[in-house]
């Protein structure tokens, strides 16, 4: 677990109602930043659902010295192994913050009006409320980012996002 600050109490209660929120709609894998608040956030998650959760760096907040250049490639990748490891019914749930959500959002292709729609939560910068969730669903399992975008796909990918649940 990488340093960072820690869940409040508060926030605590958040990750609690979210894992009920995820458990009824049949989340069954878990993925987390490695740091502090995020994977105590998909700890608690996990407990209430009763699955485990893995951490992959990959979902870490920007660094300091991060570009666009060097979060990208890792959040392709990162969504290229979850797409191909993707199964019929399979339900992920990733915590990460809002910096990596934000960038694979707009490399999966979300509307840009849709984007600009939900920039309204604490900052006026940020794209994802604390402990909100959008849904990623895909049309065609299995497909990569890259792989969609060398087939021509429509943003780049095939699939549908939908911003689901903030408490």
């Amino acid at each position: 677990m990488l340093p960072g600050p820690p869940l409040t109490e508060h926030g605590e209660a958040q990750a609690a109602r979210l894992g009920h929120f995820l458990h009824e709609q049949g989340v069954t894998r878990i993925i987390s930043s490695p740091f502090e608040r995020a994977e105590r956030t998909a700890q608690i998650i996990a407990g209430v659902i009763g699955i485990d959760c893995r951490v992959d760096e990959r979902l870490a907040e920007w660094r300091r010295h991060e570009t666009v250049a060097d979060v990208g490639p890792r959040l392709d990748a990162f969504w290229a192994d979850v797409a191909a490891a993707a199964a019929a019914a399979d339900t992920l749930c990733i915590v990460s913050h809002n910096g990596p959500i934000a960038l694979l959002l707009r490399r999966l292709g979300i509307d840009r009006d849709v984007a600009a729609a939900h920039m309204r939560f604490d900052d006026g910068k940020s794209i994802l409320p604390p402990a909100g969730v959008w849904r990623a669903t895909m049309l065609r399992a299995g497909i990569t980012v890259a792989a969609a975008a060398e087939a021509g796909c429509d943003g780049a990918w095939q699939g549908e996002l939908e911003l689901v649940y903030t408490p």
